[in-house]
């Protein structure tokens, strides 16, 4: 496993996954590490090692492996941005655009 691209480890698991009937959601892992999972302040600071995370912002801590597998749990699970927010001066999205983020009808 150590020898294979990133690419070909992710085409395997999607095909086995595919013949077991299992789902797959691939999710951009930036920032995963440097984001606290209890109130969401990213920031590179927050890594005090390798292997603690403590939130600068909260104090929560955690070690960091943890830390990053619950924000790309989160990601999956309300398909949350990678990255940065939209100002839209106060306005939900959908007042802005007229559509809802992430929403388009390939999704449903």
């Amino acid at each position: 496993m150590k020898g294979w691209a990133f690419f070909q480890l992710r085409q395997f698991v999607g095909y086995k996954a595919a013949l077991a009937g299992i789902p797959v959601a691939f999710v951009d892992p930036a920032y995963t590490s440097r984001t606290c999972s209890k109130c969401g302040h990213c920031h590179k600071g927050n890594r005090k090692n390798r292997n603690d995370f403590v939130c600068l912002h909260c104090g929560f801590s955690l070690p960091a492996d943890h830390n990053a597998a619950l924000n790309i749990k989160f990601r999956v699970s309300f398909r949350a941005p990678i990255v940065g927010v939209v100002d839209t001066g106060g306005r939900i999205p959908a007042e802005t655009t007229g559509k809802l983020p992430g929403f388009s009808p390939r999704s449903i």
